[in-house]
């Protein structure tokens, strides 16, 4: 189902919550979730386009609002509108690894123009703020250019290069930039392309040939490589939630010899702790939650130490929602379908190196 709004301006908006979450459907991971969500300003609409997306403490969108007035949506994962022409569609998705808005309208002119995205991210109180504008060459093609990044101190930002391609009537730009912090990492990827006609919709004589898609994603990874002893020998935490909604926390100490002491969980019960010869792994009773740490000398003198967390993230259910998005997605495009997996796969490469 898809919500029309009036207009992108807030008047006659569909108002009413969304409804609360259950524990058993679509959830995050605690990188995403930790966000609370995040804003999308598009300010060179014909008219302002602002979508604001909240989440939870388990990554569930809880409220998605357009101008002033929230939205009703499919579910607590998935939430798409349409202005009441239907000329432009905006769907926005929280899941697993990655929280995204794609805005859907007939002509790349309706595209170009300056845009911010913004979110608080590593559980920051201050929104990291992306500037960026779509141009167009010229010939029909898109561009990206962006603009100067704001973000907390220690947050370092790595912007990549601005990707175009043209085939045909086909063409994109896009860009990734990674943030980093304290070992961990999230990557904000901005995308636009153009197309003769979008299949997505065999029933659907609209055409919308022109599309903006802006995703976030974050792992709960720590990586600290190649770090000096006295830099890590201290008290850690980590701190995440079960799939019903309890906080849970994992502590530990690494001594200045660098071995790891002082394991603490709380709660105190329903969980086993497994020692291994570089680290040790925490695991729920009757849950998917899992917390592994290692830590490991290399042979220059440093050390690396690597916190991987499955939790939130496994709490998704295959159910007939998930079924019915499998089979809307095989009517996308063969090329966007390959591009986004090679696209998950490289990501998923860089966190297993």
């Amino acid at each position: 189902m898809r919500t029309r709004v009036a207009t992108f301006l807030g008047l006659a908006v569909l108002a009413g919550a969304l409804a609360a979450p259950t524990a058993a459907t679509a959830s995050t991971t605690e990188a995403i979730a930790d966000t609370g969500g995040m804003t999308l300003d598009l300010d060179g609409w014909p008219s302002l386009l602002d979508v604001s997306i909240t989440l939870d403490d388990l990554g569930h969108i809880t409220e998605v609002v357009v101008g002033d007035e929230p939205v009703e949506g499919d579910g607590d994962h998935r939430v798409r509108f349409s202005n009441i022409d239907d000329t432009t569609r905006v769907a926005v998705q929280a899941k697993n690894h990655k929280l995204s808005a794609d805005v859907k309208a007939g002509a790349l002119a309706d595209l170009v123009g300056p845009h911010l995205w913004s979110a608080p991210l590593f559980g920051s109180l201050n929104d990291s703020v992306v500037p960026f504008e779509v141009t167009d060459d010229g010939a029909g093609n898109p561009g990206l250019v962006i603009g100067d990044i704001s973000t907390d101190d220690g947050v370092e930002v790595d912007i990549g290069d601005v990707e175009t391609e043209v085939e045909g009537d086909e063409a994109e730009a896009q860009v990734k930039i990674n943030f980093t912090y304290d070992g961990y990492t999230m990557t904000l990827k901005i995308q636009v392309s153009v197309e003769s006609e979008d299949d997505d919709d065999e029933d659907d004589d609209r055409d919308f040939s022109a599309k903006l898609k802006v995703v976030l994603r974050g792992k709960d990874v720590q990586e600290l490589r190649r770090q000096a002893l006295d830099d890590i020998a201290r008290e850690h935490l980590w701190d995440g939630h079960l799939c019903d909604g309890t906080p849970v926390t994992v502590g530990w100490l690494i001594s200045d010899q660098g071995e790891i002491s002082k394991i603490e969980v709380t709660p105190t019960d329903s969980h086993e702790v497994k020692t291994m010869p570089h680290g040790f792994s925490v695991k729920w009773n009757d849950s998917k939650a899992k917390v592994t740490v290692e830590l490991k000398e290399k042979e220059d003198g440093t050390w690396d130490l690597k916190v991987r967390s499955k939790s939130t993230d496994k709490c998704n259910d295959h159910d007939d929602d998930d079924k019915e998005d499998e089979e809307k997605e095989r009517g996308r495009r063969d090329k966007d379908k390959k591009k986004d997996k090679d696209d998950d796969d490289d990501e998923d490469n860089q966190d297993d190196d």
